[in-house]
């Protein structure tokens, strides 16, 4: 577990991680519980971990306000690929 600690932090460049162990669902219920109770929120959708964390939102009612920034289809295919908002994006939406 040190191992995985000292990797993370160095590859995201942090001065802190923290690994929730248990199944998806279970984990983002648990940080989102944690983190996320009484206080305002932005979800940026880019892949299955943050659709799952909006619908843990909405249900549960947790933060106090949210927003989300879903990602944009690439074409207009019938199954087209995602691609998440430009940072400048999110940037306007904090600001």
């Amino acid at each position: 577990m040190r191992d995985i600690h000292t990797i993370l932090k160095h590859v995201y460049k942090a001065n802190e991680i923290a690994v929730v162990p248990g199944s998806k669902t279970f984990a983002l219920e648990g940080v989102a519980r944690q983190f996320a109770t009484y206080k305002r929120h932005m979800v940026i959708q880019n892949g299955l971990f943050s659709f799952l964390c909006s619908q843990i939102f909405e249900t549960e009612k947790l933060p106090s306000s949210w927003s989300f920034l879903r990602a944009k289809p690439v074409d207009q295919s019938h199954q087209p690929s995602f691609a998440p908002q430009y940072p400048q994006n999110v940037l306007e939406v904090i600001e």
